[in-house]
């Protein structure tokens, strides 16, 4: 009766509506589990931090038509850019409360809410964040070019939901990196942005509710993307006048 009672109870489970956390449970179960095994202690971690995995904010500024610039320059000369690009996303991004999790040489992405968990707040704290790097380096871009012929402006894209903060390699001795298809829909979105401009997705859109009433944030409808099942509704912080970089023409963003 109780080996019945306890297989029903068991049963139950399986068929309940499952909880985010049970989710998790059962895609490592099915999926990573034999992996996590062979890593023993590390594997142990990346279990537990993947359970409890915290809702945040994130935020990816990319450098647009840097890499034409870069063919041209010497690593001696490209290397100053890239530290006072990385030195002044930094600054502004941990005025607002954010910091850094990720740097490649066109791009480099920004964590809110990690240790705290306050999503609303974070979207008020990326959204600011967003304008003051937009207005703050169109002074940086304009002395590239003066000095270099440098055509280069700034795209962002802000989204938020689970992700995971973690040192990839089980002997890595590199900083933390957010993992989890938040980051994967951030970067999307800060590719589909014009130049000098951001792109918000609806969940951090409905998350600023009045919060911003400074910055300027305009409706542009879904968006679909290529391998995605769903569309994403989209909003973007404009730019008074079109940036023209030179850049090969990329899919339209409806915009």
């Amino acid at each position: 009766m109780d080996r019945n009672r306890s297989k029903q109870q068991y049963d139950s489970r399986l068929a309940a509506p499952s909880s985010p956390t049970l989710r998790t449970e059962r895609h490592l179960e099915s999926s990573v589990e034999p992996l996590l095994a062979e890593l023993g202690e590390h594997g142990s971690k990346l279990r537990a931090d993947a359970i409890n995995a915290p809702h945040a904010v994130v935020l990816r500024a990319e450098l647009r038509g840097f890499m034409q610039t870069a063919e041209r320059l010497t690593a001696q000369s490209v290397l100053p850019m890239l530290n006072e690009y990385v030195d002044f996303v930094g600054r502004v991004a941990r005025e607002n409360g954010g910091e850094i999790y990720g740097v490649d040489l066109e791009s480099v992405t920004v964590g809110f809410g990690l240790r705290e968990a306050k999503a609303n707040g974070s979207a008020a704290a990326a959204v600011r964040t967003a304008k003051e790097l937009l207005e703050g380096f169109e002074p940086v871009s304009n002395r590239w070019r003066a000095l270099i012929d440098a055509r280069v402006a700034l795209s962002i894209g802000i989204h938020e939901g689970e992700v995971l903060a973690a040192s990839l390699g089980s002997g890595s001795s590199r900083g933390p990196t957010l993992v989890g298809d938040t980051v994967n829909l951030t970067a999307r979105l800060a590719q589909r942005a014009r130049a000098g401009e951001a792109i918000l997705s609806a969940p951090i859109r409905k998350a600023l509710r009045d919060q911003v009433p400074e910055v300027q944030i305009r409706p542009l409808g879904g968006l679909s993307f290529a391998a995605r099942t769903q569309r994403v509704d989209i909003y973007c912080i404009p730019r008074p006048e079109r940036l023209e970089l030179g850049e090969p023409r990329r899919p339209s963003t409806r915009h």
